[in-house]
């Protein structure tokens, strides 16, 4: 009796199954591809023989845009350039590869005319008698995360609105980064080239950069209405940033450079920076006029701050110690020095010339009696 009832139960349920699972035949009429083409998997170009074939002045010759690739080291040769690109929108993508040089060769990466919209990314080149990359006519042009070392002349050089991120430039025989105008270049490291490290001129910013150890330049020239902020330059044969004409610097580090640890001329701003042990001057303004120093940290120098054949200049809020000659030294009219500290610097802590805003000068003794906001003080 229970088990009629039981049978009688599930037998529902086995006739319900069967209607759903439906008909297991194939659908009528050939039996169509599901797979995508290799070109849908990876819709960018190898570049090789077969694909991308040299001439006479080149490995490698890209000349059409589009989306390319490395599958392997690229190798030079003499004379000729590693990969030429005479092409606009292209995309070269290193795929961490080296781009090799020998002797006799070129340039390793040579773009060749005015070209725009370039993206370079993610390799090595390295050892090219010329130029590592060679992108001065590359404009609006991308460089990231590439290095580039121990090249002949330039490590990278990029032309107008470039945007140069993640890039290392070691040991070349000129310049590590140089660009063209209102460029943008952060995240970088340049050292131990022949030149300075990195150079940008007009509207440029570098942000966030390491540019060390120049064995003939210094660490940073920037131009014509650029900004360098947060970086470090050290080590340099001469200054660690030279700033030139409406250029501002702003909460660097500048140490142990052979020179300046800041040379600044006209209408520019020093701000919130650390320069020490510089070999002649920690802050160098000069040969123009309508500059501020403002808040920096200047040790270890013989000259702290050096104001030269300018005026109209601001000199205020700074702390000086420890300078071998001289703390602040104001040597043309018309400028304003208050609000400064120098301490533990002899002989002369400061040396301004006359027809100059010069706060009055506070020493430990007189600070109890001192209600002057714009005084400086010795100590």
């Amino acid at each position: 009796m229970r088990t009629s009832l039981l049978i009688g139960m599930l037998l529902p349920l086995w006739t319900t199954g069967g209607a759903i699972a439906g008909e297991l035949g194939p659908p009528a009429g050939p039996i169509a591809p599901t797979m995508r083409t290799l070109a849908e998997v990876e819709p960018r170009i190898p570049v090789g023989p077969l694909t991308t074939p040299g001439d006479s002045t080149s490995v490698y010759r890209i000349d059409s845009g589009g989306a390319y690739y490395l599958t392997s080291d690229v190798v030079g040769e003499l004379g000729k350039h590693g990969i030429v690109i005479a092409s606009s929108d292209v995309t070269l993508d290193l795929s961490g590869f080296s781009v090799r040089g020998v002797a006799g060769a070129l340039d390793g990466l040579h773009v060749e005319g005015d070209r725009y919209g370039l993206r370079i990314v993610d390799g090595r080149v390295l050892e090219w008698p010329g130029d590592g990359v060679d992108g001065a006519t590359a404009h609006r042009s991308q460089f990231v995360d590439l290095s580039s070392t121990n090249n002949g002349e330039d490590g990278l050089r990029a032309g107008t609105l470039a945007q140069i991120r993640g890039v290392t430039a070691d040991a070349n025989g000129a310049e590590g980064i140089q660009t063209s105008n209102r460029a943008r270049v952060s995240s970088c490291s340049a050292a131990f080239n022949l030149a300075t490290n990195i150079v940008v001129t007009s509207g440029s910013l570098v942000q966030d950069c390491v540019a060390s150890n120049s064995t003939a330049g210094s660490g940073i020239e920037a131009s014509a209405g650029s900004l360098v902020e947060s970086c470090v330059a050290n080590n340099n044969a001469l200054s660690g940033v030279r700033a030139v004409s409406r250029t501002s610097v702003l909460q660097c580090q500048t140490s142990f450079n052979g020179e300046h640890g800041v040379h600044i001329t006209f209408a520019g701003r020093v701000e919130s920076t650390f320069a020490n042990m510089n070999g002649v001057t920690g802050i160098r303004m000069d040969n123009g006029g309508a500059v501020s120093i403002l808040n920096c940290t200047v040790s270890e120098s013989p000259t702290g701050i050096l104001v030269s054949v300018s005026q109209g200049n601001r000199i205020e809020g700074n702390t000086v110690t420890f300078c071998t000659q001289v703390g602040i030294l104001v040597e043309s009219a018309g400028n304003v020095v208050v609000r400064n500290h120098v301490g533990n610097t002899l002989p002369t802590q400061y040396s301004v010339v006359g027809n100059n805003i010069f706060g009055p000068v506070v020493t430990v003794s007189t600070a109890g009696t001192n209600d002057n906001p714009h005084a400086n003080y010795r100590f």
